[in-house]
């Protein structure tokens, strides 16, 4: 028997008019005459029309991870930047993870995003080795657990992730003082 044999296939995408025509009724709370203008529906489509983009979008958005799960595993990355342990950070980033960082032009940051496990790991070895002195912190970011970076007890950086499952899948990076300020309030 077919592997794939009696299982559903998979949901077609919303189209883009969907999406919009259950944004704007998320927005406004209800279906209106308006939206129904807006995207180019009668009033008898009307009838639930968000609710298969809903479940479709539902159904493709990623699960948040747990707290403890999070915090466990961003807690993992700093330990392994630290002792510089390479082969843990690579198994601790999804395959096809991305890092971004932001330095405003003020302070030396990567000019585009980093994608994957070994090269985000690389740069972020690497720019450790540059910094001699700096401290990664696990601390709340963003309602999350993410990594404070400081040096002399100034604040130089703010790390934050998305985990899904076990794996980093987004690493940012804040270096750039002017979005630092709130951090370095006394």
């Amino acid at each position: 028997m077919d592997e794939d044999q009696g299982k559903d296939p998979p949901p077609a995408s919303p189209t883009p008019a969907a999406r919009g025509a259950s944004a704007l009724r998320d927005m406004v709370g209800r279906w209106t005459g308006e939206i129904a203008a807006i995207v180019g529906r009668t009033p008898a489509r009307r009838r639930k029309p968000g609710s298969p983009t809903r479940r479709g979008i539902c159904r493709r958005r990623p699960r948040e991870t747990a707290s403890d799960v999070h915090a466990r595993v961003v807690t993992a990355f700093a330990a392994a930047c630290g002792t510089g342990d390479l082969t843990t950070l690579v198994s601790l980033l999804d395959p096809d993870a991305t890092a971004l960082s932001d330095g405003g032009g003020r302070v030396c940051a990567a000019p585009n995003p980093i994608h994957g496990a070994d090269r985000i790991s690389c740069f972020v070895l690497g720019a450790l080795s540059q910094r001699p002195g700096l401290d990664a912190t696990p601390q709340s970011v963003n309602g999350r657990t993410g990594l404070v970076l400081r040096r002399d007890g100034i604040v130089s950086g703010v790390v934050s992730f998305d985990v899904r499952g076990e794996k980093i899948t987004d690493v940012w990076l804040v270096l750039n003082p002017d979005k630092l300020r709130s951090w370095n309030r006394s």
